[in-house]
């Protein structure tokens, strides 16, 4: 009779979750794409409003509305990315 020792019980585990990996492909690549487009438009706003040759900055001089726009632009790019289909 086979006991269910630790080794057994690991190497069912890990097994278990390479088979899990190989499944969900889909969500991993959705995922990364949603970081990797996050990231892109998130620095890219960070930069457009606060950078030293920014066109935004004589636009709106006012520090406190350009931190507002910023949270407008990365919590809309968020919403974006988080609604959208797989």
């Amino acid at each position: 009779m086979l006991e269910a020792t630790h080794t057994n019980v690991n190497s069912f585990t890990s097994y278990y979750t390479v088979i899990n990996m190989r499944l969900h492909w889909n969500e991993y690549l959705s995922e990364m794409s949603g970081t990797a487009i996050l990231l892109f438009f998130g620095t890219s706003v960070i930069v457009m409003n606060f950078g030293d040759s920014s066109p935004i900055k004589p636009l709106i001089s006012a520090q406190n509305a350009r931190i507002l726009l910023t949270g407008l632009l990365f919590a809309g790019t968020a919403s974006l990315v988080a609604i959208r289909q797989a």
